[in-house]
């Protein structure tokens, strides 16, 4: 590693999204800079600095510091600056693994006005991977590091969570650029944002989602559909047999009228719920079918006997739920589940509903009872 060290100053204009007329201008003083990966980063440590808003007031100054693995210089309390904040996610290594103990108090206002509440607010510096070293202040990076922030009534986006807060006052606390906890606030995390852009149908739609967000519940739910998928497709290509399906003969009039009324490929879930003296039935969208773009979701189309319409365009999936319930599909046509957890029927042209994932049974027309694994 080439080591170069020199005292530096630098004064840097940052202009926030949308062309807002944001500015934070930062001097800084021997600082020391590392030269590595063939002098295309550089890290610094060391020096002193001073950060100033579009009014040329001062928002921090004094030495600078690593903390966690990053250069920073802690802000003066009731020092502000406007920023509009990024309303994408943060990478996955946009900051370092250390817990964080310290946080700040900020306050958010009208016209992207930030305010520091205390003096633990900490701006995070980087140094670009440029011909030439020089400082940057971090604004997203560092009022999502470590911040209890405060917002007014209202939906704001901030770094992949839309935030709604129905009071005068709600508080977000951000660390390492995720939520983990909120008061008098409600908010979706980016994996949810990006789940209602999902079309569960779509193998590309999912592929997409799990390289953004490869971990957590919603990943599951998008291995799962991709596995429903998949087994429509290799029973539809003849790679694979079905171990069950319901003709169209068994399926009867009442599939085929309606055929007529949802010819168009979606999801379904029909559910059997214990009541007290009552049991009770209802549809719902399996969880790995839930992407906001999936369609069927929004079906709203009931035949003669009060019963949702199912999709029936090839490669539609139909789900029963009915913990130890039963639910008649059609006359005669009877499924049960041990559980509350699905069972997973896929509509394949010329085949009918086809078994592709989970266990019950199914009672035909005949009085045939079929146990299914």
């Amino acid at each position: 590693m080439k080591t170069v060290c020199m005292s530096f100053a630098v004064c840097l204009t940052l202009l926030a999204a949308l062309n807002c007329s944001a500015e934070v201008t930062g001097e800084f003083k021997d600082v020391s800079f590392w030269a590595t990966d063939g002098g295309r980063k550089f890290i610094a440590s060391g020096g002193t600095g001073t950060l100033k808003n579009e009014k040329s007031e001062t928002i921090a100054e004094g030495e600078l510091k690593d903390v966690d693995e990053t250069l920073t210089i802690r802000g003066k309390r009731g020092a502000s600056f406007v920023h509009q904040a990024k309303t994408e996610p943060f990478a996955a290594d946009a900051y370092s693994k250390k817990e964080v103990t310290e946080f700040a108090t900020v306050e958010f206002g009208e016209g992207n006005r930030w305010t520091l509440k205390d003096q633990n607010f900490l701006f995070v510096l980087e140094v670009p991977m440029l011909n030439r070293p020089q400082i940057v202040p971090s604004l997203d990076r560092c009022l999502a590091r470590a911040s209890l922030i405060t917002l007014p009534k209202g939906v704001v986006q901030l770094w992949g969570y839309t935030i709604t807060v129905e009071k005068e006052r709600g508080t977000v606390k951000f660390a390492h650029g995720k939520i983990i906890e909120a008061s008098d606030a409600s908010y979706n995390t980016p994996e949810q944002e990006a789940w209602e852009q999902v079309d569960s149908l779509s193998k590309q739609s999912l592929q997409n989602f799990l390289k953004k967000f490869p971990d957590g519940k919603p990943a599951q739910q998008a291995r799962t559909a991709i596995e429903l998928q998949d087994k429509v497709t290799t029973i539809k290509e003849g790679k694979s047999k079905d171990d069950f399906a319901i003709s169209l003969d068994v399926l009867g009039e009442r599939w085929k009228a309606w055929q007529k009324r949802m010819p168009e490929k979606g999801v379904v879930g029909y559910f059997t719920k214990k009541g007290e003296g009552i049991s009770t039935l209802g549809w719902f969208c399996p969880d790995p079918l839930s992407g906001g773009k999936t369609p069927g979701r929004g079906t709203c189309s009931f035949d003669e006997r009060g019963i949702l319409v199912s999709p029936t365009g090839d490669g539609s999936i139909v789900a029963f739920s009915t913990d130890g319930l039963k639910f008649e599909l059609v006359s005669g046509l009877v499924f049960e589940t041990a559980t509350e957890e699905p069972i997973y029927f896929g509509v394949i042209e010329g085949k009918g509903l086809v078994h592709l994932k989970g266990a019950g049974k199914v009672t035909l027309p005949d009085g045939k009872i079929i146990d299914l694994k």
